[in-house]
């Protein structure tokens, strides 16, 4: 009994800290960072912050995960899939914009048109998984 209160009590924590950090850096962190800094400097930022994003979304919702797959496999699964999307985020789309926002700075027509679909994917991929969390987040609650 007192073992299942703490992994329902550790579900909803890693699930409520995933959801407001999602949150918060998407819809408060990335805009005030856009807006108050110079491009430039803006730019250095976002780069040196996102990878440390997604591992936070990568640790998160794998260790949710994990948990939830002790009392409620389907849930299990959707986290499970965050946190894929979140590995696919880092290691591979987040490296392919950021090498065709170097080509697209240097005139690269085709990179800025590649850079500008890869990051709308991006941004898509991280509303999924925000509203996935919520989605997990409310049905575990309930």
């Amino acid at each position: 009994m007192l073992l299942e209160t703490a992994l329902e009590l550790g579900i909803l924590l890693l699930l409520a800290i995933l959801t407001g950090a999602m949150v918060f850096f998407s819809l408060v962190m990335a805009p005030l960072i856009f807006i108050k800094l110079d491009a430039p400097v803006a730019s250095r930022f976002i780069r040196a912050v996102f990878p440390w994003y997604y591992l936070c979304i990568i640790l998160l919702s794998g260790a949710a995960s994990a948990l939830l797959a002790q009392l409620e496999l389907p849930l299990a699964l959707l986290m499970a899939l965050i946190t894929l999307t979140a590995l696919y985020n880092r290691f591979l789309l987040l490296r392919r914009i950021n090498r065709l926002r170097d080509a697209a700075k240097k005139g690269d027509k085709v990179a800025d048109a590649q850079f500008k679909q890869s990051h709308r994917l991006s941004v898509w991929i991280n509303a999924a998984q925000m509203l996935t969390v919520i989605v997990v987040l409310s049905m575990y609650y309930l």
